[in-house]
């Protein structure tokens, strides 16, 4: 298995999908709702894959293992290699892509703007950055053996007004260029990914506390082994880990916690909606 992580940190993820010219990264696009599965349809960049997006997942609150607090952010896991939620990618990678490609976070600087020196990079360098990025994980996918190839960068949302609008998009320009090639790349070479991944998450451009509660994170997967027709609600990232699991062809040991995203657990109407929740207070002791 070989899991293609892109992340790309933004103050908006859906701003830069008003961008003009985009090709790659609206495919991608994050559609559904907090907490909704929704299968989508086969993607158009050749690959035989289709999608499903998930919206703002997150490990819920006392489904951590042993439960205790409420789990590391999908978008954590991944920068830190926190095995807490061990198997959801991390687990599963054997190797990791490192140097220049990688981009790992010690590496980055918070909103991707400014050098270690606090000095502000200009637009040009920011995409010439990009670009080189983007060359060196091609180049680490083409040379060096891999599981968990993974590369994050950060360019912020268009801005409301007009000043410095053209040089904001063409960074999301570059970067979806650059991501097209390496999608190439992956046809190009036949390379055996079971995994892509890539994710816009929404960056407080302060590094204070959002007044908005809901977690960041959107993410959408790809697979070539197919997904469960119809809508999947309420699914947490525990919930999704085995998931993704079984999409890479691996066995899910019955210790897991979650439970099989398949369609036929949803209740087919409101009254059995009701009575599920009413079974699960009682479990939980707050009905006798």
């Amino acid at each position: 298995m070989k899991t293609l992580v892109i992340g790309i940190e933004t103050d908006d993820p859906d701003a830069p999908f008003g961008v003009p010219g985009l090709v790659h990264l609206p495919q991608f696009r994050n559609e559904g709702i907090r907490g909704v599965l929704v299968p989508g349809p086969e993607m158009t960049l050749g690959f035989p894959w289709q999608s499903f997006v998930a919206g703002r997942v997150v490990a819920a609150s006392g489904h951590a293992p042993g439960g205790g607090s409420p789990g590391p952010m999908l978008w954590h896991a991944l920068d830190e290699g926190n095995t807490r939620i061990d198997p959801i990618l991390i687990g599963l990678a054997a190797d990791r892509v490192t140097g220049p490609g990688s981009d790992h976070p010690d590496d980055r600087d918070r909103n991707g703007d400014r050098s270690r020196s606090g000095r502000a990079i200009e637009p040009d360098a920011q995409i010439a950055r990009t670009r080189s990025r983007f060359g060196s994980l091609r180049r680490c996918m083409a040379t060096s053996p891999w599981n968990l190839a993974m590369l994050i960068d950060a360019i912020p949302a268009p801005p409301a007004i007009r000043t410095g609008q053209d040089r904001v998009a063409a960074r999301w320009l570059a970067l979806d260029q650059e991501l097209g090639e390496t999608l190439d790349q992956l046809v190009a070479q036949e390379i055996d990914l079971s995994v892509l991944l890539v994710v816009l998450r929404d960056a407080d451009p302060e590094g204070g506390t959002k007044l908005d509660p809901s977690p960041p994170g959107n993410f959408s997967l790809t697979s070539t082994k197919g997904l469960p027709p119809g809508e999947l609600r309420g699914a947490s990232l525990i919930d999704l880990t085995p998931a993704l699991v079984a999409l890479a062809g691996r066995a899910t040991p019955g210790e897991w916690l979650g439970r099989p995203l398949t369609i036929d657990q949803l209740p087919p109407d409101a009254s059995e909606d009701q009575e599920a929740v009413f079974d699960r207070l009682r479990g939980l002791g707050y009905l006798a």
